[in-house]
């Protein structure tokens, strides 16, 4: 059996983000001895003030990023490199080769050219479509012809996106040409997309996928959203769904922590959006037995295979919490740059 008695220590940057902190509250979970380090631009930033040890660091656009992460990795000793933040996220996709060289630390997540392809809605379509699942038929706004063509095909309501957008901002549901003509004001690399129906059969689903792109795990949740993000969700026993889930992942280019989004459709499930990050249901879905945070500990530091874990079915409800530091605690941040847990 492969050592679990070794303690990890684990890298999260963007400490103030919501992600952050549902994949920091999933690793508490974790009975593996670990230590969280957490770092962040700005001094106030919640992650500071729970982690074990904290930086406060230059943004990931300044030149200085890059060492000083590879200084805060050195001294902390850390094993495995999290990104809170999308541009982190894709900044380490791309330097991740160099951070294992010089500190041994192994960032988790695609490398860079699968996650361009992936955050491209435009191209994930046709990633989909060459391995034969179905997907939101789309179309670029470079041509009016096509454009006329496509509502002429589908009608309204059709979907709006940002084709290089994140999560929810940049899209938009448009009910008419005029709103169509509006939303293009104000979203930038316009992709056009078929609205998929029922309304009702929107569906979460997390994935795990081991060093060789194979599927270890999956969780699929029936959801309603809310600010962006899962709010109500019906997590589901272990079927279909996942199955397809599994395949569609082991289709592409993904390892460690994927989120796939699909709509329940009459022709079937046709997936809408993939994220190869942790999600911002990572921390509910540990408490119908799936911590994708734990497998990740498990399979990329303590090398162990990942067993599917044993899902209960059950309702998901959020809401929003607080969390109070002194004016004093982030004062000393902002001079120091620097806190560590007694």
């Amino acid at each position: 059996m492969p050592e679990t008695t070794k303690k990890v220590t684990i890298l999260l940057t963007g400490a103030g983000g919501n992600l952050t902190q549902f994949i920091y509250r999933a690793f508490l979970k974790c009975g593996f001895p670990k230590r969280i380090v957490m770092c962040d631009y700005r001094p106030d930033a919640i992650g500071l003030y729970q982690a074990d040890a904290a930086y406060v660091v230059p943004g990931v656009v300044e030149p200085t990023y890059f060492d000083r992460i590879v200084e805060i990795c050195l001294t902390e000793g850390v094993n495995l490199l999290i990104a809170g933040g999308e541009l982190e996220m894709r900044f380490w996709a791309k330097n991740r080769a160099t951070l294992l060289e010089k500190t041994g630390t192994e960032f988790i997540g695609c490398d860079s050219e699968a996650l361009a392809r992936l955050e491209d809605k435009y191209e994930l379509t046709r990633m989909m479509a060459a391995a034969g699942f179905d997907f939101p038929d789309s179309v670029l706004l470079d041509d009016e012809s096509d454009v006329q063509d496509f509502i002429g095909k589908w009608g309204f309501p059709l979907v709006l996106k940002d084709r290089f957008g994140s999560g929810s901002q940049g899209v938009a549901v448009v009910r008419s040409a005029e709103d169509l003509a509006f939303q293009l004001k104000r979203i930038n690399n316009p992709v056009l997309q078929e609205y998929l129906r029922p309304d009702d059969q929107e569906y979460t689903a997390g994935v795990f996928a081991d060093r060789q792109g194979k599927a270890r795990a999956s969780i699929v949740m029936r959801r309603e959203m809310g600010l962006g993000m899962t709010m109500k969700a019906h997590t589901l026993p272990f079927g279909e769904l996942n199955e397809y889930c599994e395949r569609l992942v082991e289709s592409l280019p993904c390892r460690g922590p994927i989120n796939v989004q699909f709509r329940l459709t009459e022709r079937g499930p046709v997936t809408f959006e993939i994220n190869p990050r942790f999600s911002s249901t990572t921390l509910s879905r540990t408490n119908f037995g799936y911590n994708d945070a734990e497998m990740v500990a498990r399979h990329f530091f303590y090398g162990e295979e990942i067993a599917h874990p044993t899902l209960k079915a059950g309702y998901l409800y959020r809401f929003i919490d607080d969390f109070v530091v002194t004016e004093a605690e982030v004062e000393t941040m902002r001079v120091t740059g620097f806190r560590r847990q007694e």
